[in-house]
């Protein structure tokens, strides 16, 4: 492995540490959305919450506009979808360490590596699960409020799409990788 090589997977590992803090963290925001929900107060808080924009002219609603905002749905969709979202991250981020650390050892094609791989298809199912449900919490906000989510949980419906077509990019790296990794192990065992 070149010089370059392993310090540029140095830097990456150096960042991916900081994201797997993040991605931890990230775990606690379900607690967030079960806290709004319980309280009541979410269509007060998007209301007043600078994550979302107003949509047309629709400033100042109705008492009875808000009062027949869905907040359970809405609590659930956002404490599952954040949730689902903190897994994935984390699951992504690990694998990826794992993948870098195994790279810097000259382990490109191992068991391992497959697994990790696998946990990144498995992430990228998890982030399409997400998606759909804080989507589902972003069209209530739309209905209701007249409000989109442009923060930390914004999702549309098409962003699931865009999961989709990663999933069959990663299923095809991982299927590339355990032929490879066959034809390796073949090698192995003719020598």
């Amino acid at each position: 492995m070149s010089k370059k090589l392993k310090i540029g997977l140095q830097i990456v590992s150096f960042f991916l540490y900081f994201g797997l803090i993040g991605a931890a963290l990230q775990c606690l925001t379900p607690l967030g959305s079960l806290l709004q929900l319980f309280s009541g107060s979410a269509a007060n808080d998007i209301l007043h919450d600078s994550d979302y924009l107003v949509i047309g002219n629709h400033a100042h609603l109705s008492a009875t506009t808000i009062s027949h905002f869905p907040e359970v749905p809405y609590g659930i969709c956002t404490t599952i979808g954040s949730a689902l979202l903190g897994i994935g991250s984390l699951y992504v981020t690990w694998a990826l360490l794992q993948i870098i650390a195994n790279m810097n050892r000259g382990k490109y094609f191992t068991v391992e590596n497959q697994h990790c791989i696998k946990n990144i298809l498995i992430s990228l199912g998890f982030f399409c699960g997400a998606t759909t449900f804080l989507a589902a919490a972003n069209q209530m906000t739309e209905s209701y409020l007249f409000r989109t989510n442009v923060g930390y949980q914004a999702a549309t419906w098409s962003d699931i799409g865009s999961y989709l077509f990663l999933i069959i990019v990663v299923g095809l790296i991982y299927t590339v990788f355990n032929q490879a990794l066959s034809m390796k192990k073949e090698q192995d065992l003719t020598i």
